[in-house]
This record gives C-alpha cells, structure tokens and sequence, in this order.
C-alpha cells in the first residue's frame, strides 16, 4: 500500500484508486457514499461520509447478523462511551451518539464502481491544441524556399 502513500492528502483520490487495486485484484469494491439531514431540533446535524466497500460473496468466518442486530450492538457501544465519558465528566462528541452513528452505518447510500468520478470542464479551463500543423507531426517536415 506504500504506492499509495503520496495521495494521502488527497483522500478522494486516494478513496478511488484503492478502489480500483482492489477491483484489478477480482474483488467486488466500490466507494459508497451515504448522507442525512439535520433532524431539527434533535442535535444531529447534516452530514455525509465516504467510504470503501467490499463484498465478499463466498462465505468466511465472519458473522452475517441482521441490521437489527447490528443496530443493537452500535447502540450499546454508543451507551457505553456516555456512561464511561459522564464518568470522566466529559460529554459525548456528536459523532458518538448514537443516532448518527445509525445515519452513518445504516442510512441509504449510493454504491459506485467507476474508477474516477466524472468532472466536467472548469470555465477557467485553458484547452491546448495544435492547429495546422498535422503535416509536420504525422508526416515529413517539408521546408520550402525560395
């Protein structure tokens, strides 16, 4: 993975071409983006998170649980870290409450397979091309005089 070391400041980048070693390798990979609304006066605000996903189509030792599991077990970690956080006389950061953390994990996302994302052509876009001189590129200089 050091081949990817200088894109680290670069994370979408990085994200995209991570993606694509691992596709190249035969894996199912793909960038999933997931996003949500503030919820009022709830405390959660708007976000979104990018992230790599990778399935596995034949079966491993991992677990296969239903999301209403999972959901159970982001809840009780999300208790945990406010109990053990009010013991200290901190406060739980946002991003550990959780109701975002079921937003993040368990909200709808967009599955995305394509090795570099679409870009369309910036105004200020300087465009290079060569113009009239095909003859002198493709074929033999001739020089004419007189």
């Amino acid at each position: 993975m050091e081949a990817f070391s200088c894109l680290r400041n670069q994370r979408p980048v990085l994200r995209r071409k991570v993606m694509s070693f691992l596709r190249d390798l035969g894996h199912n990979a793909a960038i999933c983006k997931t996003k949500w609304e503030s919820s009022g006066g709830g405390g959660l605000t708007a976000g979104g998170y990018e992230f790599i996903d990778v399935v596995q189509s034949k079966s491993s030792t991992l677990q296969n649980r239903r999301s209403e599991d999972l959901k159970t077990i982001v809840r009780s970690i999300s208790d945990a870290a406010k109990k053990s956080l009010k013991s200290r006389e901190l406060s739980l950061p946002p991003w550990r409450k959780n109701r975002y953390m079921q937003n993040k994990w368990f909200g709808p996302y967009r599955r995305t397979v394509k090795p570099s994302p679409e870009t369309t052509p910036s105004v200020d876009v300087v465009k290079c091309r060569c113009v009239g001189f095909d003859a002198a590129v493709n074929g033999r200089l001739f020089v004419r005089t007189r």
